[in-house]
């Protein structure tokens, strides 16, 4: 597996942790990103804070049953994460389906999974976000799913992890020092809800049924999986900031995993007008046909 040199570079050091460099604020256009190939993994961060002026550009992007759950959110902050989280997404999506933002349709699965509505399209991807750090992972060949958590400190880690994780996990939780329990449990979250993500099962009932490598500074890697889902499953820990964890998960070996980050203060001024552009055309008149 390569990790390919783009504008925000990752590298793999063999323990299947993807690892940007310390630049923080570089910025990488959908438009630089080479082409999505077969076993090709794409996986973009950004933030999800934004100036009012921006979010209003954002916000029209959405369709409107995504404005209608933006407007059911109780606290201004999560709906306007949540406004930019999925035009941002939208925006990027529409550089590899090639058309506008705010015309891509959306289905979902009986778990809420989104996927793209036309069924001969073969775009997969998958959304997360904590805080107001976002992952948004794509790709063509197979299911993907990710996800990322702020790491904090609980009082229930052993009741949690006693109640919905496997009997073997429980049992090494249990030993581990008290200041290994808040990275050990997010490790141990964010891997499962990854794989869960790709699936599109609910984690209700399946949280136990999948085990994974947790312990901090092990290796992400899958321990056992149903006898149904046995193959080619893939599982890595992503670099995150200080006081995030994240994982992804996909139903193949990838072949390139590519690692960017859409910087903030160069998408309000340059991308915010990019995305403008491409809405404004789209909602040109069109011309009868002679």
């Amino acid at each position: 597996m390569n990790i390919a040199q783009i504008a925000f570079p990752g590298t793999c050091d063999g323990s299947n942790e993807l690892s940007p460099p310390a630049q923080a604020e570089s910025f990488c256009s959908p438009d630089s990103v080479a082409a999505l190939s077969d076993k090709d993994v794409h996986v973009w961060s950004f933030k999800l804070d934004c100036s009012t002026p921006v979010l209003t550009d954002f916000r029209g992007i959405l369709c409107e049953e995504e404005r209608d759950r933006a407007a059911r959110f109780r606290f201004d902050t999560h709906r306007h994460r949540f406004i930019k989280g999925r035009a941002v997404s939208r925006f990027i999506l529409s550089h590899y389906l090639d058309i506008a933002p705010n015309k891509i349709e959306f289905k979902y699965g009986s778990h809420g999974k989104p996927g793209l509505a036309d069924p001969q399209n073969d775009l997969t991807f998958n959304l997360s976000h904590s805080e107001d750090l976002a992952f948004l992972a794509i790709t063509r060949t197979g299911p993907i799913g990710v996800d990322v958590e702020s790491i904090r400190t609980l009082d229930d880690f052993d009741a949690l992890v006693s109640r919905f994780f496997s009997s073997a996990e429980n049992e090494v939780f249990e030993k581990l020092p008290l200041e290994q329990k808040p990275s050990a449990f997010f490790n141990l979250w964010t891997r499962k809800e990854a794989w869960l993500k790709a699936t599109g099962l609910g984690i209700s009932q399946h949280l136990n049924r999948v085990e994974v490598s947790f312990l901090p500074g092990a290796p992400a890697r899958f321990v056992s999986l149903p006898v149904e889902f046995q193959g080619d499953w893939s599982l890595f820990q992503l670099s995150s900031p200080p006081g995030f964890t994240a994982a992804l998960a996909t139903g193949f070996e990838p072949a390139r995993i590519t690692i960017c980050q859409c910087g903030d203060a160069k998408w309000q001024e340059s991308d915010r007008r990019n995305c403008c552009s491409l809405l404004m055309e789209n909602e040109q008149p069109t011309k009868p046909v002679a």
